[in-house]
């Protein structure tokens, strides 16, 4: 487990522009032509990482700490995009928190977030994860009444968390 830096040692090592960490200070002698340029690279997961002292750590999450001096447990891109790392689109959540704002599963079938269509039938159905517990609520005519069901399900129960992204994370 990479140790925990603190806020005064990422001012130290970096400057913060639009989304992005730039060195100001190298932590070994061999890449100190790297001052001025852009801090990391993005993994194949969509996150950028940042080596720091030979441990990785992800941008937001340094980014969240440079500006509020503190490491939550879990940082969530508002937007759902993994490397917009601007500090407006972070915010500190719960591993609960973060895992509502998700995207679309590559699996769905029917393109909207928790809403399917029941096997043998002509009617759908809406599922969401409310504290751990799955909860479905069957019977609609159409996609777009379950659709619109859903997603103020999702509002009432997710909070400033619902997200009905219809977009694929690829």
């Amino acid at each position: 487990m990479a140790p925990t830096l603190t806020q005064e040692e990422a001012l130290c090592l970096f400057e913060y522009r639009d989304g992005e960490l730039f060195w100001k200070k190298m932590t070994t002698t061999r890449t100190e032509n790297l001052v001025g340029q852009v801090a990391g690279y993005i993994h194949k997961h969509g996150y950028k990482l940042i080596s720091v002292r030979g441990y990785q750590h992800k941008a937001h999450r340094l980014i969240f700490l440079y500006h509020y001096g503190y490491m939550p447990k879990f940082v969530d891109h508002i937007n759902g995009i993994r490397c917009d790392n601007r500090i407006e689109n972070l915010r500190e959540a719960t591993r609960n928190e973060n895992a509502r704002n998700c995207f679309l599963t590559k699996p769905n079938a029917s393109g909207t977030k928790g809403v399917s269509k029941l096997k043998n039938s002509d009617k759908w159905r809406c599922r969401l994860t409310v504290d751990k517990v799955t909860k479905c609520v069957t019977g609609f005519d159409t996609k777009e009444l379950a659709q619109e069901f859903v997603e103020l399900w999702r509002e009432i129960a997710h909070g400033n968390f619902a997200n009905h992204n219809y977009v694929t994370r690829t």
